[in-house]
């Protein structure tokens, strides 16, 4: 069995009968006042209640470092004990809130794991840029920063997409509608989760990327409320940005298949 579940905002739970591994994991909802006036911090409950849950973690992938791919991550790997792979301003962070360095994996991007029963390709990738004021919060998070910080201190850091081999079939991340030419122009992908914020922005998005990845099946993500509960999507999911992006991929390739999966529900890929 493959199976997956979108936790809200570029955050899967990928399982097979073997393995699970989190991506992005985010299920803490900060209130825009608390983004714009708090230091920010894991909320308790709903993440000791997605750690309870789990039967072991095998591992954490980090896309990039912003606070809704990372604030709750340290929380997650001390709770499970799993080792966490980022970038070195993921490291930064986990090394501040207690980490043992062993469990921490400072990733460039090119690598290939093979790792206990699936492997990882690690694709170096750019960030989605906003039309008002491009990549949001880029740089790196220093050594031993201040825990809690702020918002616009979870600097970007490098950014990475994934491609997991599991169970026989390729998995790829997306966490920010940006990427490198040429580093998906060789890749291929059965199933394609693609964040949508600022798609449009990228020129040549839809044709060049999944042009590339030739998906049998795209799931979207990335396009929820992130100051709202778990389950809230930003709008109905018939606005513009999620429709308009299955139009276009249906114009490209009709035979990609687009499923728009709920948030917090586990879904079957593979049965």
């Amino acid at each position: 069995m493959l199976c997956v579940r979108w936790l809200g905002a570029a955050g899967l739970i990928i399982r097979t009968d073997e393995r699970v591994v989190l991506v992005d994991p985010f299920v803490s909802r900060h209130s825009k006042l608390e983004l714009l006036l708090s230091r920010i911090a894991p909320k308790q409950e709903p993440v000791r209640r997605l750690a309870d849950e789990l039967d072991g973690v095998d591992a954490i992938f980090v896309g990039h470092s912003h606070y809704d791919h990372l604030v709750d991550v340290p929380l997650v790997a001390r709770l499970t004990g799993c080792p966490v792979f980022g970038s070195q301003s993921t490291a930064n962070v986990l090394r501040s809130s207690g980490i043992p360095e062993d469990r921490i994996h400072v990733l460039q991007g090119g690598e290939n794991l093979d790792l206990d029963g699936y492997a990882v390709d690690v694709i170096p990738s750019e960030h989605g840029k906003s039309p008002f004021f491009g990549v949001p919060f880029p740089g790196e998070i220093p050594p031993d920063p201040r825990l809690p910080m702020r918002a616009n201190r979870y600097r970007l850091g490098k950014a990475f997409q994934f491609l997991f081999h599991m169970d026989g079939k390729r998995l790829f991340q997306s966490g920010s509608a940006g990427f490198c030419d040429e580093e998906v122009r060789s890749r291929r992908a059965d199933f394609a989760f693609i964040a949508l914020p600022w798609w449009r922005k990228r020129s040549g998005f839809v044709p060049k990327l999944i042009g590339s990845l030739k998906p049998d099946i795209i799931i979207p993500i990335h396009y929820d409320d992130m100051t709202k509960s778990s389950t809230s999507i930003k709008g109905d999911i018939s606005g513009s940005e999620p429709v308009e992006f299955a139009h276009q991929v249906f114009l490209l390739d009709p035979t990609i298949e687009i499923r728009f999966i709920p948030v917090g529900w586990d879904h079957v890929l593979v049965d």
